[in-house]
């Protein structure tokens, strides 16, 4: 594994479970792997004693984060500017089953994306969240 390359939790049988163990090349093997297939070996992704809730997001497969960051882009695009809230509220009411978080974690990886162009940005700081904070409001790049 290059340093450029993200750190896909894969770790050779020898590693599995430690956070920052040793590279070695059974381990950039093990990586490799988990990046060519939909279905996570869990067991080289999350460390043995971490909580159940990293066990159910290390399950979340490449299909289904590309389906949450589609039905965020096509909410952005309907209705922005709009705010994580409003976007998580209209995620859900259209059928959508993930966690706020997950639906945030979607946004930014829309408007941040590791390789490419953004698809969405920025709009204003204008928006305002149930608290009466101060909110993004995010629409297409």
């Amino acid at each position: 594994m290059t340093i450029h390359e993200p750190d896909t939790g894969a770790r050779c049988e020898t590693h599995v479970g430690e956070a920052f163990p040793p590279r070695c090349a059974d381990c950039d093997a093990a990586a490799r792997d988990a990046t060519t297939t939909s279905t996570p070996n869990l067991e080289r992704r999350v460390r043995s004693h971490d909580p159940e809730t990293s066990w159910d997001a290390a399950a979340i497969t490449a299909p289904d984060a590309n389906e949450v960051r589609s039905k965020v882009l096509a909410i952005v695009a309907a209705r922005g500017p709009i705010g994580d809230e409003q976007i998580f509220a209209m995620y859900r009411a259209g059928g959508g089953t993930r966690t706020a978080q997950r639906v945030r974690t979607a946004r930014a990886e829309l408007s941040r994306p590791l390789a490419g162009d953004p698809l969405i940005r920025e709009h204003d700081r204008h928006g305002i969240t149930t608290t009466g904070a101060a909110a993004r409001r995010w629409v297409i790049a």
